[in-house]
């Protein structure tokens, strides 16, 4: 019996694997709560199905198994909603699967679903660990008692209660243990992908989420491109200092960042930004570009020291097929046209069409 229950132990701490692991890939899929919580619920749900197929027998017609636990630690590390969805799905096992394996009857199963809950409401402001040593003793209690009604002799029973006493707390315990460790390193790795893919200054794109932008362009029917410079930057930088220059970058570009509804922006170069359009026309680009233009020079930006400034933004506009061949040549074709923005006096928008 031994052998089983480490077994079922193994069992349990590999599903908390693969729960992770399938979680990691479909991150783009649970943004929502509710989504969060379906898949939570349905995978709990399914593993206690596993878990109780797999249940260890303790003598004669005893058994137990880690259906439980797996439910509890959904609940507890994922909500209410995970923890409905599992044990629904865990009754329907139990009450209609002729391959379910008793090792809690329906009735209890219910009566476990309601303390469970009332406990929690109970315990709203109590920290993880708490709640899960009364969970746990909650699911022991209720296998005792379910085997003193209706079980074996009283040795018999207090040796299979003893049995999955220490299973359910070994297990609960490390199990808690791996998925706070696989929670951390859920949490470094969005750190680092963050990190890695967003300007650190003012956190919109950096140059290489521009770079793999531009590449999963090709073969796109239209795309646009506009570049943005901020007019004399570097010779605010020169009379304000550069941490004034940092505040302007970061005020402007949480300025323009709030006008690109569609689209990516990113930052390219010290006070250069790009944004990448796909399926816009020439002319939807050149008036995106003038709304840019426009809402910079209509703002107002504060120094630290109470000055108020006026920025404005040179911009070149490129648009794919109607101005290059290829997707590679938008951002020379707008290199070029900023060039020229600059060069008929800056606060321009510069583009075939004008």
């Amino acid at each position: 019996m031994i052998m089983d229950m480490f077994i079922l132990f193994c069992m349990l701490i590999t599903f908390i694997y693969i729960y992770f692991q399938l979680k990691w890939r479909l991150l783009s899929f649970l943004r929502k709560k509710s989504s969060k919580a379906l898949y939570g619920g349905s995978m709990s749900g399914m593993f206690a199905i596993i878990l109780n197929y797999y249940a260890v027998v303790a003598h004669g017609e005893v058994f137990f198994s880690l259906s439980m636990v797996v439910l509890v630690l959904s609940f507890v590390f994922t909500g209410r909603g995970a923890y409905a969805i599992g044990s629904l799905i865990f009754m329907i096992w139990i009450g209609f699967s002729p391959l379910a394996i008793p090792t809690i009857s329906l009735p209890d199963l219910l009566r476990l679903f309601s303390a469970l809950f009332l406990l929690d409401f109970l315990l709203q402001n109590r920290q993880r660990y708490f709640k899960l040593f009364l969970f746990t003793l909650v699911l022991n209690l209720e296998y005792l008692s379910s085997l003193l009604w209706t079980g074996p002799a009283f040795d018999r029973t207090l040796i299979s209660s003893f049995y999955y006493l220490c299973l359910s707390f070994l297990s609960i315990t490390v199990g808690a243990s791996v998925i706070n460790y696989m929670i951390r390193s859920e949490n470094l790795l969005q750190k680092y992908e963050m990190e890695a893919s967003t300007d650190g200054l003012t956190g919109v794109y950096n140059r290489r989420i521009f770079d793999e932008q531009m590449n999963r362009l090709s073969g796109t029917r239209n795309a646009a491109m506009i570049l943005i410079d901020i007019d004399h930057f570097k010779s605010f930088n020169d009379n304000y200092g550069h941490a004034e220059g940092d505040r302007i970058l970061k005020a402007v570009t949480h300025e323009l960042s709030s006008l690109v509804s569609e689209g990516l922006m990113a930052r390219i170069g010290g006070e250069e930004f790009a944004v990448i359009l796909n399926d816009y026309t020439m002319a939807q680009a050149a008036q995106l570009a003038e709304i840019f233009r426009s809402a910079i020079e209509d703002s107002t930006f504060t120094t630290l020291d109470g000055t108020v400034i006026k920025v404005t933004i040179s911009l070149g506009v490129a648009v794919y097929p109607d101005q290059v061949d290829s997707v590679e040549e938008l951002y020379p074709k707008a290199d070029e046209h900023l060039y020229k923005a600059k060069a008929m006096g800056r606060n321009q928008v510069c583009c075939d069409l004008l």
